[in-house]
């Protein structure tokens, strides 16, 4: 039998020199080596032996289909290749790798011709993952918004595929919205390890360096909290602080329409969530003092911003201050009371009690539900 002309050449290529050089058992290895590759690569899966054909052969929805895996036939077919393959490292690898085990040209013909047959059934299964066809799903129209499905799709990625998938979404993320970009971008980065996790970070942080793009920003933005923008580069961290807080200088809300926030003071909006974590944090005690002295920027703070302010004025004397002030707008502003009292009630109870305290006897009684919150009889 001349086996080179028996088998795939990319097989023979694989053990050409242990088998011409007479080391049979060698070239089984090799083969099984070759073997256990192929299904890693179409995988993604980094497992060995046993546990690789399981996660990658087996289960309800099995990372590599050999048929249709619909009839009772075409799963008994995927179960039995799966044991085929589970035998062929317990039984002709392990012992082979463990001892020393010399076999013949014949035995190896037989067992490497095998190996060869279990590459055949294999390349019908169809790889189960590819970026092209993962961006579909993300910029499909339908996207779920919810982090329920961002992991169910994110599940689907193998695990040597992330940095590379994630790296393509991030290049499209003005694509799409920024709550799809950020449901799926962070979810792929909480499964990275550590050293690709630096890999992202360093990219976005190439990117922050330079861009004056508005849209990408408040995209990369959306991927951060306190606890993680500190792994942003710190230069092009500072640029883009700077950037956010002249953003927050500039930013209006007119009183009678919540909803007219102007062009300038647009970008902060979307770092509510880090400015606590701000190498210059300082400067947004005054920056919020020097606005809440002007009726739209008031408005402005209270809309954006209104977790901020009890973490920036959390003494009586500074609640006090605010509360001086707020009082100057109600009597022509009444509206602005319910925009008032919905920030109050999303603060906690202590410092629901210090505002009442300090609001009276001005303008208490307009503040209803804060009273009945506080005394519910």
């Amino acid at each position: 039998m001349n086996l080179e002309t028996q088998i795939q050449k990319e097989l023979w290529e694989n053990i050409c020199t242990a088998y011409e050089s007479g080391n049979y058992s060698h070239a089984i290895l090799d083969a099984i080596h070759y073997l256990t590759d192929n299904i890693r690569s179409k995988t993604g899966l980094d497992g060995d032996g046993i546990s690789l054909i399981n996660s990658s052969l087996g289960g309800n929805s099995p990372k590599l289909r050999i048929n249709k895996f619909q009839t009772k036939t075409e799963k008994s077919e995927q179960e039995g290749l799966k044991f085929l393959l589970m035998g062929l490292y317990e039984y002709i690898r392990n012992p082979r790798s463990h001892e020393s085990i010399k076999d013949k040209q014949k035995q190896a013909d037989t067992i490497i011709a095998f190996i060869d047959y279990l590459l055949t059934e294999l390349s019908k299964s169809q790889i189960p993952f590819t970026i092209e066809d993962f961006q579909k799903k993300v910029f499909d129209p339908d996207f779920v918004q919810s982090n329920t499905y961002s992991k169910l799709l994110v599940d689907e990625i193998p695990q040597n595929k992330l940095l590379d998938t994630f790296i393509e979404i991030y290049r499209r993320k003005e694509d799409t919205s920024a709550k799809t970009i950020s449901l799926i971008l962070l979810e792929i980065i909480s499964r990275l390890d550590e050293i690709k996790q630096k890999e992202v970070y360093a990219i976005i942080s190439d990117e922050l360096a330079v861009t004056q793009n508005f849209k990408s920003i408040t995209r990369i933005l959306g991927l951060f909290t306190q606890e993680n923008w500190q792994k942003i580069n710190l230069i092009p961290r500072m640029r883009i602080e700077n950037k956010i807080l002249n953003s927050l200088k500039q930013g209006e809300v007119d009183p009678f329409n919540w909803d007219s926030i102007n062009k300038e003071g647009a970008l902060a909006t979307w770092a509510n969530q880090i400015l606590m974590s701000f190498e210059k944090k300082s400067d947004l005690f005054w920056i919020f003092m020097e606005k809440l002295d002007d009726i739209t920027e008031a408005t402005y703070l209270l809309e954006y911003f209104g977790n901020i302010i009890p973490e920036l004025f959390s003494d009586e004397y500074n609640i006090k201050k605010i509360v001086s002030i707020l009082n100057g707008y109600l009597d022509n502003y009444p509206e602005f009371a319910n925009k008032i009292e919905s920030f109050i009630l999303g603060r906690t109870l202590e410092w629901q009690n210090k505002f009442l305290e300090a609001l009276e006897p001005l303008n208490k009684d307009l503040f209803t539900k804060i009273n009945e919150e506080i005394i519910p009889f």
